[in-house]
C-alpha cells in the first residue's frame, strides 16, 4: 500500500467518524424534544405555547452545542491524522533501512557461498587425483605386508626349529652327566660358618649363628665325605656351646624398665601416723582409771607415777623406721629413680652387664628406703627389678674359628674331590 492509498483511507475514516458524530448529536436532541414534549400534561394547555418557544430555543442551543462539537472532533481528527502520518513516515524510512542492510546481508552471504563453493570444487579435484595415487600406495602396501610375513613365518620357523634341536641335545647331555645325588660345594659351607661368626661378633646374634651352622651340617651331611666328618665334629661342639648360651629377652626388658619409669611417679611415701599412740593413749586411760580407784598415800604416789609415765612414751617397732620425704623433695626423687631407669635401659642395649646391675641394685634401694613397701604398688615395682636383675645381658659367646679353619684345611687339601662316599658311613654321613 502506497502514501497516497494510505492518507485517503485515514481521511474517509475521520469524515465518517464526524459524521457519525453530527448524526448523534441530532439523535439525542430530538429525542429529548420528544421526551420533554411527551411529558406535558394535557391540562395546562395555556402553558404549552410558552414551553414550545423555550423547547425551540433549547434546541438551538443544542444544535450550537452539536457544531462546536462536530467542530472540534475535526480539529482533533486532523491533529491526529498529522500525527499519524508522522508515525507512518518515520516507520516508512526505518523499513527502508532495515531493507538495505537486509540486501547488503544478502549479498555478503552470497559471496561467501560462492567462495564456498569455490573452495569445495578446488578440494573436490584435488582430492578426485588423489584416489589412484592412494589405490596405488595401498595395494603397494599390502604386497609389501604379505611378503614380511612369509619372511617372518619362514624365519620363526627355522628358529623354532634350532631351538627345539637345541633342547634336545642338551636335554641329552644333562641325561647323561645327572648325578643320582646333588653334591654341594664346600665353599657354601665355608660361607655358612663365616655367616654365623659375624652374626656372634658383630650383632651378637645367637640365633642367626644356630641357623647358619645348623645349615652347614646339612650340606655336609648331604655331601657325605669322610673328609668332612672333624668338621661336623666341631660344628657339633660349636652348636651345643651356643645352645648353652643363655638367651635373655633384650627387647622385653627394655620395655618394662621404661613402663618403671612411669610406675615410680605413682608410688605412695610411707605415712608418718602410729598405730602405737593410740594403744598408749588407752593404756593412759586405764591407768587413770585405776589411780582413781585408790585411796590415801597410795593412791597420791600412784598418781605421781602415772603423770611420769605420760610424759615418755616408749614405741616398739618390728622394723626399722623409714626417713620420711619432705614433699618438696619428693619430684626429686622421682627423677632421680627416672634416671637410674633410663641408666639401666640404656646399658641394657649397650650389653653393659656393670653399669646396668649397678643401676638397677640402686633403684631397688631408693624404693625400699623412701617408699611404703606394704603397698602393692611398691612390692610389684621391686618384683620387676628383681626379675630384670637376675638377666645376664652379656653372656661370654664361644667362638667358631675352630670350624672354620677345619672346613678351609679340608677345601685346600681336595680330599672331597674323590667320588662321594655312600650314606651309611660312620665319619662323615649319617
Amino acid at each position: 500500500m502506497s502514501k497516497e492509498e494510505k492518507t485517503a483511507q485515514y481521511e474517509g475514516e475521520t469524515s465518517g467518524e464526524n459524521r457519525q458524530t453530527s448524526e448523534t448529536s441530532s439523535e439525542a436532541a430530538a429525542s429529548e424534544a420528544e421526551v420533554t414534549t411527551a411529558s406535558q400534561p394535557e391540562e395546562h394547555t395555556n402553558q404549552q405555547a410558552a414551553k414550545a418557544q423555550g423547547t425551540s430555543k433549547s434546541g438551538v442551543f443544542l444544535a450550537f452545542l452539536a457544531l462546536i462539537v462536530a467542530i472540534g472532533g475535526i480539529v482533533g481528527g486532523y491533529q491526529l491524522w498529522q500525527k499519524n502520518l508522522a508515525v507512518v513516515g518515520q516507520l516508512d524510512s526505518q523499513t527502508g533501512q532495515i531493507a538495505g542492510q537486509v540486501e547488503t546481508r544478502f549479498k555478503e552471504t552470497d559471496q561467501r557461498m560462492a567462495q564456498i563453493e569455490g573452495k569445495v570444487s578446488q578440494l573436490a579435484q584435488a582430492t578426485s587425483g588423489l584416489e589412484p595415487k592412494i589405490a596405488s600406495l595401498q595395494a603397494s602396501l599390502q604386497g609389501e605386508l604379505k611378503a614380511l610375513d612369509n619372511r617372518l613365518g619362514e624365519k620363526l620357523t627355522g628358529d623354532f626349529n634350532i631351538l627345539q634341536q637345541s633342547l634336545a641335545s642338551l636335554q641329552e647331555k644333562l641325561n647323561e652327566v645327572k648325578p643320582e645325588e646333588p653334591v654341594w660345594e664346600p665353599a657354601e659351607v665355608e660361607y655358612l660358618i663365616r655367616i654365623a661368626i659375624d652374626s656372634l661378633q658383630f650383632n651378637r646374634d645367637v640365633s642367626t649363628a644356630i641357623a647358619a651352622l645348623t645349615a652347614a651340617d646339612n650340606r655336609l651331611r648331604e655331601i657325605g665325605h669322610p673328609a668332612f666328618a672333624k668338621v661336623r665334629r666341631l660344628i657339633a661342639d660349636d652348636l651345643n656351646a651356643l645352645l648353652a648360651v643363655p638367651r635373655a629377652d633384650i627387647a622385653g626388658a627394655a620395655f618394662t624398665l621404661s613402663s618403671l619409669q612411669e610406675v615410680v611417679t605413682t608410688l605412695p611415701l610411707p605415712s608418718s601416723a602410729d598405730s602405737s599412740t593410740a594403744g598408749g593413749d588407752s593404756a593412759t586411760g586405764e591407768g587413770a582409771q585405776e589411780t582413781a580407784k585408790e585411796e590415801g598415800w597410795k593412791g597420791f604416789f600412784m598418781g605421781m607415777w602415772q603423770a611420769f609415765k605420760d610424759l615418755v612414751t616408749v614405741r616398739h617397732r618390728e622394723q626399722s623406721e623409714q626417713p620420711i620425704v619432705p614433699p618438696e623433695e619428693h619430684q626429686y626423687l622421682v627423677q632421680n629413680l627416672q634416671l637410674k631407669l633410663e641408666t639401666a635401659r640404656l646399658a641394657l642395649l649397650r650389653r653393659d652387664e656393670q653399669i646396668y646391675h649397678d643401676s638397677l641394685k640402686a633403684t631397688q634401694d631408693w624404693i625400699s628406703k623412701y617408699y611404703d613397701t606394704n603397698d602393692a604398688a611398691v612390692s610389684g615395682a621391686l618384683a620387676s627389678l628383681g626379675k630384670l636383675d637376675k638377666l645376664v645381658v652379656n653372656p661370654e659367646l664361644p667362638s667358631l674359628t675352630a670350624s672354620l679353619n677345619a672346613i678351609r684345611e679340608v677345601i685346600a687339601s681336595q680330599a672331597f674331590v674323590t667320588a662321594a662316599s655312600p650314606q651309611t658311613n660312620n665319619n662323615g654321613g649319617e
